[in-house]
């Protein structure tokens, strides 16, 4: 099975799980649930285990809209100092993306959390993956980035053709972030750039080591 098949049926599995409680349990139940899964989740993260029920869940527009809010407002103080104490700083760690440089675009969501779906237009196996929202981009009222931990991942997610797509035609960039308030789960790493020591934009070779060094002609490094 292709790596973007594992994510699309791992997403699919917790997508169909969080839409069923909500139907059977109702708003307010979800977010007495949301609110104890919270902080389970907080102790179980810190150990390195994903036991939350609501990531990266493709959810109807109007489920969503009800987990959203079922979630923004349950959380107490103490919920929020817990998730504040696993987020806080760590030792700086390299991280690695593919992101939008011109403002009001990016691959699903722009800078702003607004639905672009740039990848949308792109030939990229990875381009149908479920992005409904997910809590971990906001986290503390924080913005939050994905990434990955190594950069070999990245040609997981995109194609050589793909990728020089959205370099030559969209402003994108692969670029590391050496980061400090990042937290790792199954599928990836989110982090703040704002903590962030360092940035670096990567070379397209960087990631895709196949690429030719002579003779390029689409203006891409």
């Amino acid at each position: 099975m292709k790596y973007a098949d594992k994510i699309r049926n791992y997403q699919n599995t917790r997508a169909d799980l969080i839409k069923s409680i909500i139907d059977f349990h109702g708003v307010e139940k979800v977010r007495t649930l949301t609110a104890q899964l919270e902080a389970l989740c907080a102790f179980a993260y810190s150990c390195g285990h994903e036991l939350g029920i609501h990531d990266g869940y493709k959810l109807s527009r109007q489920g969503e809209n009800q987990f959203k809010s079922a979630h923004t407002n349950c959380l107490t103080s103490e919920e929020i100092n817990i998730r504040k104490t696993r987020t806080s700083m760590k030792e700086p760690k390299w991280l690695y993306r593919l992101e939008a440089t011109k403002p009001g675009t990016g691959l699903w969501y722009d800078e702003k959390g607004n639905w672009v779906w740039t990848i949308g237009g792109i030939d990229c196996p990875t381009k149908d993956l479920p992005m409904g929202y997910d809590w971990r981009y906001r986290q503390d009222g924080r913005m939050w980035w994905s990434s990955c931990t190594r950069k070999e991942d990245l040609s997981r997610w995109y194609t050589l053709e793909s990728a020089l797509d959205l370099i030559n035609n969209h402003g994108f960039v692969f670029a590391k972030y050496l980061a400090t308030e990042y937290v790792e789960y199954e599928m990836e790493t989110v982090f703040i750039k704002d903590s962030c020591l360092k940035r670096e934009v990567l070379d397209i070779r960087d990631i895709f080591p196949e690429r030719k060094k002579e003779g390029d002609d689409d203006g891409s490094k």
